[in-house]
């Protein structure tokens, strides 16, 4: 009878072992040594130790600075890299904005507005009509005039809109606005329920509340001395002490003889503040009057965010 060989095609049968030499060698290929003068040891605050096996890592020699320059200090292999990664981005950006630099705008010198400064330097102004359209140099000019049709279209459906959301932001405080000023007691009624003629009455602890701080208001904020007050900032001395008493005269003197109507707007301020809950004034300069104006604006008036805080 034949023997038959059972053993697999393709497959060692013996395994050879290499010799111990050759191992060792196998092991230490591309094994850099370090030697106990090249690592850095620092102990942190928490107690453990950082070893750092190559400190110059990060920064090379002669670059510990931080705004060194390191072309001086990368190898030429590296440099070239980072040179020709660098040309051939410029040229994709510098490429990717020529449809926009297309059409560029040619500025003849004439065109050019060039003003020198006080300091000695110079302002150059490539469109000096930009800003002020034929017809329109002046600051108070109706930009309605000078602007054109589409433009003022977009900005009054804007401004439309935005008024809209405010208006209805502060519904519910317009509602409760109206009601309170209702509870004053004020206003004259010609009741018709139970009956034609029947008489009302409205409590007037809201009306007493808001006089009373009316009164305590404004006898803190215009006192008989004025409402400004002055306070002299760092060492004080007899100059900086008499300068401090012409600016406060000269201001209480603006605010209570020049200006006639600051008084009564600030006191009707007072009135409506604890009412309304907010109150503003409008300071600015009346060319008519040729001083400025101090006016007070109710809170119903001013349509801004409900939510905005300033």
């Amino acid at each position: 009878m034949a023997d038959i060989d059972k053993a697999l095609p393709n497959v060692e049968q013996t395994i050879n072992i290499p010799p111990e030499e050759e191992i060792i060698a196998h092991q230490e290929t591309g094994v850099t040594q370090v030697s106990p003068d090249d690592v850095k040891v620092e102990e942190q605050d928490d107690g453990s130790v950082e070893i750092n096996f190559n400190p110059n890592a990060v920064n090379q020699p002669g670059g510990e600075g931080h705004f060194d320059n390191l072309a001086d200090l990368l190898p030429d292999d590296v440099l070239g890299r980072l040179g020709s990664e660098l040309n051939e981005n410029f040229s994709q950006y510098k490429n990717s904005r020529k449809d926009q630099e297309t059409g560029v705008t040619q500025v003849s010198p004439d065109d050019v507005k060039v003003e020198e400064q006080d300091d000695g330097s110079v302002e150059i102004n490539f469109n000096p009509n930009a800003v002020n359209q034929p017809g329109g140099e002046g600051h108070f000019d109706n930009l309605a005039d000078l602007l054109p049709d589409d433009i003022l279209g977009r900005l009054g459906s804007e401004l439309n809109e935005n008024f809209s959301q405010y208006k209805n932001s502060r519904k519910d405080w317009e509602d409760t606005y109206t009601r309170g000023l209702d509870l004053l007691g004020f206003k004259y009624e010609n009741p018709t329920q139970p009956f034609q003629g029947a008489s009302g009455a409205t409590h007037p602890v809201l009306a007493e509340a808001v006089t009373q701080f009316q009164a305590q208001a404004y006898k803190e904020l215009l006192p008989a001395t004025g409402p400004v007050h002055t306070q002299i900032m760092g060492r004080p001395d007899r100059q900086k002490e008499d300068q401090s008493v012409r600016v406060k005269n000269f201001m209480n003197y603006q605010l209570m003889d020049v200006m006639k109507e600051y008084e009564p707007e600030f006191d009707q301020m007072l009135f409506y503040l604890p009412l309304a809950g907010s109150a503003f004034k409008k300071v600015y300069y009346d060319e008519l009057l040729g001083r400025a104006v101090s006016k007070f604006v109710p809170a119903d008036d001013l349509v801004v965010p409900y939510t905005a805080t300033s």
